[in-house]
């Protein structure tokens, strides 16, 4: 058969398809298939677009398993053919073939190394599969073809810090970051990187300057509130404690109501264990000494609504230091100062004062 006459038969065959007769493009499919191979001097291209219909036409049937032994047999006469092995692995995936699908995405693989999509799809066929090394391996392997992409970085990024692998993972980061220098959730990433390696000094240095450029952007967001309660074991580690809450009431003073509800949430976890500083720190700030100093009250009244008894609690643990009995305010002008009394249901103001008093 000559191949214009191939060609207008397989074109015929596809057509079937198109027009939803999968039985009879199967039919006129094996024909062209057996016809081809009958011939010494057949065409290659021709043939695989034949073999290619076929497993179409099988699958549009539903003869899935059918379609991959097509597949399969042709895979033996041109074992390299791509279009061949993309089709055999969409079914091995769709038939839970996962030795097959691996077997077929490696062969893939080397025959197009740079092909950024199949090394992907190995690369996720390995993480299903738990198997993170392997995956770095194959990232590895597409970024030294020459693919710089930034997905592709961070994917691997986060990879090597998933396998404690700090070093190679701080390097990845430090070389992505010339691509985005000013790319934020790199910043924290290589953080992360620095506390893991016990370089803590560095690590709080990139956070601190992280979380002080936000507050003055004014861009207090979960980005922040996250970041600001994962690292909080670490400023308090390193003896920075006070640092911490400085930063935390520059945040909340900036607008704490109009914060994103889920910000706020974040805020108000992070603050649950330190209540008592955080009311402190505020309560002893300087400029409440100074009888000149003209204090708004909004700019100290922006704390979470933690339980009533705890901030009483706190109040009169407050109320026993030295520097407050000292101060030229009294302890209940400085909560009314502050606006504190605001955060104290209106019944529970004399039951605090009394037990001021004693």
């Amino acid at each position: 058969m000559e191949k214009a006459v191939l060609e207008k038969n397989l074109a015929e065959a596809a057509e079937l398809l198109v027009r939803n007769q999968p039985l009879v493009a199967e039919k006129k499919a094996r024909q062209l298939v057996s016809c081809i191979l009958s011939n010494e001097t057949y065409e290659q291209e021709t043939y695989i677009n034949a073999v290619i219909l076929l497993s179409e036409a099988l699958i549009k049937s539903v003869k899935y398993l059918l379609a991959l032994e097509e597949l399969e047999k042709a895979l033996k006469i041109l074992p390299f053919e791509l279009q061949l092995l993309e089709k055999t692995y969409y079914l091995c995936v769709k038939l839970k073939r996962t030795q097959r699908a691996e077997a077929v995405l490696k062969m893939m693989v080397r025959i197009s190394p740079g092909n950024s999509e199949i090394c992907m799809n190995l690369v996720n066929h390995y993480l299903e599969k738990g198997e993170n090394i392997e995956a770095i391996i194959e990232l590895k392997k597409l970024i030294c073809n020459g693919k710089y992409d930034t997905d592709i970085y961070r994917l691997l990024i986060s990879l090597l810090g998933k396998e404690k692998l700090y070093s190679e993972q701080l390097n990845q980061i430090n070389i992505l970051q010339k691509f985005s220098p000013n790319d934020m959730a790199l910043l924290i990433e290589e953080a992360r990187a620095l506390k893991s390696l016990g370089k803590h000094k560095k690590s709080l240095e990139i956070i601190n300057s992280f979380l002080k450029y936000k507050i003055d952007e004014k861009k207090v967001d979960l980005e922040f509130a996250e970041t600001l309660s994962e690292f909080s074991a670490l400023y308090e580690k390193q003896g920075f404690r006070g640092l911490l809450l400085k930063l935390y009431i520059e945040a909340i003073s900036l607008d704490y109501p109009k914060l994103d509800k889920e910000v706020r949430k974040k805020l108000e976890q992070f603050s649950k264990n330190m209540k008592q500083d955080i009311i402190f720190n505020i309560l002893c700030n300087p400029r409440l000494n100074n009888p000149d100093a003209k204090i708004e009250p909004s700019t100290f009244i922006k704390l979470n609504p933690v339980e009533d008894y705890d901030i009483i609690e706190s109040i009169i643990a407050m109320s026993q230091n030295s520097n407050l009995k000292n101060s030229r305010f009294s302890i209940v002008n400085i909560i009314f100062k502050t606006g504190l009394q605001k955060l104290i249901r209106k019944e529970l103001i004399p039951f605090l004062y009394l037990l001021i008093e004693k």
